[in-house]
């Protein structure tokens, strides 16, 4: 969930940071560094809210797929197993060092994934 979230805030201030970097006199790169390390940390605090307050069963008496998230406005999604299309499950780099895969389930209706799952184990996958 760190590197998820990490790619997520890379990918939304690429251009501010490289600008703010060729702009900066050279004196404050300490400043930067300090500043960029102080984002990691922040990062990887919300990552770890994010994985706490995470959570998926399987419903057998109701046949749902629950998965419940959020840190301060909590989602809860319920689909129903026979909605359940395809599910997929993928492993990058990163997930291969760390023995985690990833889940997406596609449902009937929907041209998006309805849930992606960054981190599972095998047995659970």
């Amino acid at each position: 969930m760190f590197t998820d979230s990490l790619q997520k805030f890379v990918r939304a201030s690429w251009a501010l940071l490289l600008i703010t970097l060729y702009r900066m006199p050279s004196e404050a790169i300490g400043s930067v560094v300090l500043g960029i390390i102080g984002v990691f940390f922040i990062i990887g605090f919300i990552a770890y809210l994010r994985y706490r307050n995470f959570t998926f069963f399987l419903d057998e008496q109701k046949q749902e797929f629950v998965v419940q998230s959020g840190i301060f406005s909590k989602k809860r999604l319920t689909i129903g197993l026979d909605k359940i299309q395809q599910v997929n499950i993928n492993q990058n780099v990163i997930q291969k060092l760390i023995g985690v895969y990833s889940l997406d389930v596609d449902t009937a209706g929907s041209g998006a994934k309805e849930v992606s799952i960054k981190a599972i184990d095998h047995r659970s996958a």
